[in-house]
């Protein structure tokens, strides 16, 4: 798929929800070497991102409570509902590691520097999620969750990260 996406990228576009769908199923496997492989197909299928795929998902962002129909807005979706499904707490570690791919491939700017990028507009949700389960005391995969939240200060900056996610220095807080 991904030399399919530098040959011909729409085409490839066409056929990667079907290609998703399919590789995002082995990571409820039983192994984790199945686990493991089904989280680095991921890894290349989200380097198949074209523009025009992001910026569909980011339109849909905007309509309020609208369930997502672009291919992009649909595997957002599934990996969002995935990190608090009972279904994927076996295979959590690779799951923080797709979304880790997520963020470093949806690094896109309609070229306004003022606007959002795609990664924050797209996936602060999910980083927010992920946030919240690494405070949590009974969550067992704390260095997968250090990593992905690593991969996002890298590629959002500390600013917007920690306006997501406070530091929560204040004794109340702690």
């Amino acid at each position: 798929m991904l030399a399919y996406s530098v040959f011909d990228p729409n085409a490839c576009v066409a056929e990667l929800g079907r290609v998703w769908k399919t590789v995002w199923t082995f990571l409820e496997s039983n192994h984790a070497a199945t686990r493991k492989a089904s989280a680095e197909s991921l890894d290349l299928l989200s380097q198949c991102f074209t523009p025009a795929m992001i910026q569909s998902a980011i339109q849909e962002t905007k309509t309020v409570n609208a369930e997502p129909k672009s291919v992009l807005g649909s595997i957002l979706s599934q990996a969002d509902k995935a990190l608090g499904s009972l279904a994927f707490a076996r295979s959590m570690p690779e799951l923080l590691s797709v979304i880790s791919s997520l963020i470093k491939n949806l690094r896109y700017n309609e070229g306004d520097q003022e606007a959002l990028s795609a990664d924050e507009t797209l996936l602060l949700p999910l980083i927010r999620k992920i946030g919240d389960l690494r405070t949590d005391k009974k969550f067992e995969h704390k260095e997968a969750a250090d990593a992905t939240l690593a991969t996002a200060m890298r590629v959002l900056g500390p600013e917007v990260l920690l306006k997501v996610l406070p530091l929560n220095l204040e004794p109340a807080d702690r």
